[in-house]
């Protein structure tokens, strides 16, 4: 990858997660204001019991796309993987706005009990307990791995505990309901279709026009 190349691609990321953070906290802010919220907890999920130690596993969302900026190396590649997610991320912020879900099944935190309870204890606070369906940590974590076995396929496998992980972290800490993670996977995967089936119509549309010019 050249340098020109290097450097839209690093324009291509923060453009992102400027846009994924940015909108997440104004969007998660707005809606702490409002009144009327959906619940969607289901009868079980009051005993699921809470382990401050999986607050690393969901933490570990920022390490798949991290990975994935990291190891993508074409830039047109790395351009349909922006793309998607703008589009995934766009997705969850209307979802958030038309259908405000609030999670009331977190425990209270004493920061002082364990050094683990306190990054749970700030993440709460940072993360207040809105924008949760669908998850965008699961959309974006499966998403991320299903990118990366596209790219080359050794990584899909690499990354795909890690997904499974975020995804059983995100109920164990509380963060979620488990049907926002039900809805945040079919979403990862349609997003990845459209985009990726774009793609194929662009190479077969290519290669007609080349054939016709013969």
């Amino acid at each position: 990858m050249s340098l020109k190349e290097r450097l839209i691609k690093n324009a291509l990321f923060f453009s992102i997660v400027a846009y994924y953070l940015g909108g997440y906290f104004l969007i998660n802010l707005y809606t702490s204001t409002r009144s009327t919220f959906h619940h969607l907890q289901l009868p079980f999920e009051a005993q699921i019991p809470f382990h401050p130690i999986f607050i690393f596993g969901y933490m570990s969302l920022f390490l798949i796309i991290g990975s994935t900026y990291v190891l993508i190396q074409d830039l047109d590649f790395f351009k349909k993987t922006v793309k998607a997610f703008y589009i995934i991320v766009t997705i969850h912020f209307i979802c958030f706005l038309v259908f405000p879900v609030e999670y009331t099944l977190r425990p209270d935190i004493n920061p002082q009990e364990s050094w683990m309870h306190l990054v749970v204890h700030f993440y709460y606070w940072v993360d207040l307990p809105y924008n949760c369906f669908p998850s965008l940590h699961i959309s974006n974590a499966f998403m991320c791995e299903l990118i990366l076995r596209r790219y080359h396929k050794p990584y899909g496998k690499l990354f795909m505990p890690l997904a499974v992980l975020v995804c059983i972290s995100t109920i164990i800490v509380k963060q979620h309901y488990i049907v926002d993670l039900l809805a945040g996977l079919p979403v990862a995967y349609l997003v990845y279709r459209w985009v990726w089936r774009e793609q194929k119509v662009e190479v077969l549309e290519t290669q007609v026009l080349a054939e016709t010019q013969y």
